[in-house]
């Protein structure tokens, strides 16, 4: 068996100990956090959010008179190539993100909705798509709307500091 230290060795071994403990537990206090994903953004909520004004707007014009020469893919093709340009500049924009998948996935999710709803609305033309085909598009985007706005929102709520008014998105219009 040992013999037992010094009581000034035991002190000093004690006061280590004690010292070590206080700094771990001063990193832990000091507001160190681990995070999950991606911090929020603004310019990519704004974005969303002009996204799916257009997407309802084009929603709305087809509503308005299904089936008929007006509601043509000709006559929306824009809507499509500006809403696709807007999806890839959103996905370079978080890309660079840390801890980014998870809006990455959405976008991407997003992006191949609406070329879904594209290549209805192509296969219809000359004529548009009609109420049913409409409605059955129309449910599952405003779903992926939906949740981008619920995780957008959170990580909204989850900031220190409040957004800054003076944030930018470029307007996607039709």
């Amino acid at each position: 068996m040992l013999p037992a230290a010094p009581a000034p060795l035991r002190a000093f071994r004690l006061g280590t100990l004690l010292a070590l403990m206080l700094c771990v537990l001063s990193v832990c206090l000091s507001g160190c956090h681990v995070r999950l994903i991606m911090a929020y953004d603004p310019i990519l909520d704004q974005s969303f959010t002009a996204l799916q004004q257009n997407t309802e707007q084009l929603f709305g014009q087809l509503e308005a008179d299904p089936g008929s020469p007006s509601t043509s893919f000709e006559n929306h093709k824009d809507f499509y190539i500006k809403a696709h340009a807007t999806l890839r500049t959103m996905r370079t924009r978080a890309r660079f993100e840390p801890q980014s998948a998870e809006v990455l996935t959405q976008i991407d999710a997003l992006d191949r909705s609406l070329a879904d709803l594209k290549q209805l609305h192509i296969n219809a033309s000359p004529n548009g798509p009609n109420a049913a085909v409409l409605r059955a598009s129309e449910g599952p985007i405003e779903s992926q709307f939906a949740s981008i706005f619920q995780l957008q929102l959170a990580l909204k709520s989850r900031m220190k500091t409040p957004v800054s008014a003076n944030a930018t998105a470029p307007a996607l219009t039709n």
